[in-house]
């Protein structure tokens, strides 16, 4: 096994490196949602603030224009008629008008450019359809696994003198 400057090994230093860099893609994907959920909160925030302006407004002038019109139109046709006429059509213009709003608020994708980074970086370390690693580790041989640093031998007994975690003390 071939070791670095300092001691450590090529294979420590590159999941050192690998998590360092993993670490590195986790936080930039996190201030990125953090920025844009921060714009996107505003734009609805304004969209739903000029709603909430002109909506008392439009209701104010919009009762009175139709009860004039249901009065002046009561007097052809009967006042329970015409009001019946105004509700039928105060009804329509006001769901048409709901259904529309409804579709302008869905139209503000909260955090679409984030869900879309992630996925680019999902693709980049996830596994192709075929199941070979979209990463490529470089060809050649692979070390042979180290035994853990506690072992002292073919059983795995302890290298210390102190008795295993929960096990009897000698004496």
């Amino acid at each position: 096994m071939k070791f670095g400057r300092d001691g450590r090994s090529e294979i420590a230093e590159r999941i050192r490196d690998t998590a360092e860099d993993l670490m590195e893609l986790v936080s930039a994907q996190v201030k990125l949602l953090r920025l844009e959920l921060l714009g996107d909160a505003r734009l609805l925030g304004a969209r739903l603030v000029r709603v909430a302006i002109f909506l008392p407004l439009a209701v104010l002038g919009w009762g009175f224009l139709a009860s004039a019109g249901a009065w002046a139109l009561g007097s052809r046709i009967g006042l329970g008629w015409s009001l019946a006429l105004f509700g039928i059509a105060h009804v329509t213009v006001g769901g048409v008008g709901l259904a529309r709003a409804a579709r302008s608020v869905r139209q503000v994708k909260m955090l679409d450019r984030s869900r879309d980074e992630l996925e680019r970086s999902l693709k980049a370390i996830a596994p192709t359809d075929d199941g070979t690693p979209a990463v490529v580790t470089p060809p050649g041989p692979r070390p042979a696994p180290l035994p853990p640093a506690s072992s002292g031998g073919q059983d795995g007994a302890a290298s210390s003198g102190a008795p295993p975690a929960g096990g009897p003390a000698r004496g």
